[in-house]
């Protein structure tokens, strides 16, 4: 019989590459008794041991010689599965999981595993509209009969600390305390409604002097016209790696997790992650939001791109306790802080025949003098908390983004596309989808038994080179 043979013929074992028909050397040989189709063997009368490859029966087959007596070659062989079978496997249409014809490496590729080589890309966010520091200012809210604007029966007005010297240095006058006793009808827990302090300043409108009951004092503060401030950072872009792997900006799924995390820093919020997934495709984040400087809520809104996604809440005030009724039991904790609701509650109480609900030492006194002892700028410092290591610089004032990227095992990632293919997870006939393809539960329709089919599946699902 004839068989076709090549030599030094050069192939992958996972592939499906046919040899020349016109580099192919026609060979009469006798086939080996008690030989089967998938493993011939043929006797060759003459020595020719270049041999590695074979056509016969219609199936090609690998092979490899040896030498029998000196003068003959037998060659043994076993069934290219690929190459036999090579029509019906390029015909079969399934589910393609990698191919070197896919064109989106915006696909995670789960097999490129990260590493723990990291770099680190911050982007910061310039907000419009507001600006956090840690000097900040005060918002107090009084009962008077010369409310203004649409605040209800409340006047809030706004402080700096210097202002906020001199409002407590009128207010632990003498003269000032007895015109408000004189007032009988008013007390100190229900005069002082309320006080925060803000990490912000310029907010609230031009200054003009406090009124609290019926007395205009010569304290000033900014009359609140607008409780709500607005903020923005317009749209910011995302400071990512320069890693490309050779592929400059278009492997685009190494900005997606595994290889890529997000978080947020948002002042007075803290870290909130980044969805990579929407991040890597618009590239920028943009910030929005409002505070109520009345409460110190804050807003954030996280848009990416265009697209609002989140939004968070929180708070940017400290409770001042300027009087022992402003925050429940805040008011009653020891310390000079409360000194100035102390101070009034118990004159007050006195009058209207309660109890006074704050007696600080001797600070409830007042009326004899004591309240002289504490000194103005000692108060002030106590109620911005100048004197606390807590704010100041530890405080975070910026948002920023945090991009935190790993390297890919293989970092040359065309190699590595050539190689292994690229994500795809579509059906498609695996013809065109040339060079490496990966099938998902192949089941290839070709003639032979069941282990034949098997053979070729595995192949299939492991990933062969189409060629």
């Amino acid at each position: 019989m004839q068989i076709k043979t090549w030599s030094n013929f050069s192939k992958r074992v996972n592939s499906t590459k046919q040899p020349l028909d016109s580099a192919a050397t026609t060979k009469d040989v006798t086939l080996k008794d008690m030989c089967d189709i998938l493993a011939p063997s043929f006797i060759l009368n003459s020595t020719d041991f270049d041999i590695n490859y074979v056509q016969a029966f219609g199936n090609y087959y690998f092979a490899q010689c040896i030498n029998l007596d000196g003068h003959r070659t037998e060659i043994k062989c076993s069934l290219d599965h690929l190459a036999t079978f090579k029509t019906q496997i390029g015909s079969y249409n399934g589910l393609i999981n990698y191919c070197s014809a896919s064109s989106d490496v915006t696909i995670t590729d789960p097999r490129n595993n990260p590493t723990d080589l990291i770099t680190a890309s911050a982007t910061t966010f310039s907000l419009s509209g507001v600006t956090f520091n840690t000097v900040g200012g005060y918002v107090l809210g009084v009962l008077s009969d010369n409310v203004s604007g649409s605040v209800g029966v409340v006047d809030y007005y706004t402080m700096t600390q210097a202002q906020m010297t001199a409002f407590c240095q009128e207010l632990y006058s003498q003269n000032f305390i007895q015109q408000l006793v004189d007032q009988a009808f008013y007390s100190a827990i229900d005069s002082f409604i309320s006080c925060i302090w803000l990490p912000m300043t310029g907010i609230g409108g031009g200054s003009t002097a406090i009124h609290i009951g019926r007395e205009t004092m010569t304290a000033q503060g900014g009359h609140i016209a607008d409780r709500i401030v607005s903020f923005n950072s317009g749209l910011t872009i995302l400071n990512f790696s320069s890693h490309s792997g050779g592929a400059g900006s278009a492997m685009t799924y190494l900005e997606k997790a595994p290889y890529c995390t997000g978080i947020l820093y948002l002042p007075f919020i803290g870290f909130v992650p980044i969805d990579m997934d929407v991040a890597s495709f618009t590239k920028s984040i943009a910030l929005d939001g409002y505070i109520d400087i009345l409460t110190g809520d804050i807003v954030y809104n996280v848009k990416y791109g265009a697209y609002r996604v989140s939004t968070y809440n929180g708070n940017v005030a400290t409770k001042v306790p300027i009087s022992a009724a402003s925050y429940d039991a805040v008011g009653t904790a020891t310390g000079a802080i409360t000194s100035i609701g102390g101070v009034a509650a118990s004159i007050f109480g006195g009058l209207a025949g309660k109890g006074a609900s704050v007696v600080l030492g001797g600070l409830g006194a007042a009326v004899g003098g004591a309240a002289s002892a504490v000194k103005s700028s000692e108060l002030h410092t106590m109620i911005n908390g100048g004197n606390s290591s807590a704010i100041g610089a530890n405080l975070g004032t910026s948002p920023y983004a945090l991009i935190i990227q790993n390297e890919p095992t293989e970092t040359n990632l065309l190699a590595f596309q050539a190689k292994h293919g690229m994500p795809y997870f579509k059906v498609a006939t695996v013809s065109s989808c040339g060079g490496f393809v990966q099938c998902a539960d192949a089941s290839v329709s070709i003639p032979g038994d069941g282990a034949e089919q098997d053979t070729v599946n595995s192949y299939l699902n492991a990933g062969i080179y189409y060629e």
